[in-house]
């Protein structure tokens, strides 16, 4: 009910049939030699940005082989599934490098009916769908839990489709940045302007005596 009516060409499917879902782990803090590495280990703190190729945090192939942490592939799509960043946001992004990821993310690899790239947007765009199914968990923080997130049903059209509408995302959403680039620039400049203003003002640098 929530998703309306799609284009008929297009399947409506769960996200456990779309992709393959690997979770992480946090290698032993206790040894330093697991963390001076070059590997990424993504964790939500991470997800500022839509392509992900390093990480606050690195470690080692010992780490990767000695813990619980598995490497997985450039192009997964990662998503946040534990932290209070779920209160109001469920980050995204795509790793473009072989990366690791601690227990709060989750990696999914899509299969041949969508791409990581289309499934970015797709879930930027479901982001208060998605913020329903948050939860509490036994610790107080939030969880995306992983049975409704899977039954989640999606909009997929075919493949050549979902090309296009990213080229007309990005064209669009480009124009838009470039829109709030200007208007950040305008708002540096009004606000210097302003202070430069006040400043004379208050100095005696300007005469206000005949002003209206």
């Amino acid at each position: 009910e929530w998703l309306g009516e799609v284009p008929e060409h297009w399947d409506v499917k769960q996200v456990r049939h779309l992709v393959n879902t690997a979770g992480g782990g946090t290698p032993s803090k206790e040894r330093e030699d697991y963390w001076a590495g070059d590997i990424p280990w993504i964790s939500p703190k991470d997800m500022k940005r839509d392509y992900l190729d390093s990480s606050e945090d690195a470690i080692t192939c010992e780490a990767v082989a000695n813990s619980s942490v598995k490497l997985l592939p450039s192009g997964c799509l990662l998503i946040v599934v534990r932290g209070m960043i779920l209160a109001h946001s469920v980050p995204v992004g795509i790793a473009t490098r072989e990366f690791t990821i601690n227990q709060d993310m989750k990696a999914l690899m899509p299969h041949s009916s969508t791409t990581s790239d289309y499934l970015l947007y797709l879930f930027k765009g479901l982001r208060d769908r998605l913020l329903e199914l948050v939860e509490d968990s036994a610790h107080g923080t939030k969880k995306l839990g992983t049975e409704m997130f899977q039954r989640l049903p999606i909009p997929i059209p075919p493949m050549l489709e979902q090309g296009s509408i990213l080229k007309d995302i990005l064209r669009q959403v480009g124009r838009i940045d470039l829109l709030v680039d200007r208007a950040d620039k305008a708002h540096s400049l009004l606000v210097e302007r302003r202070t430069a203003l006040i400043s004379a003002a208050v100095t005696g640098k300007i005469d206000v005596r005949e002003a209206v």
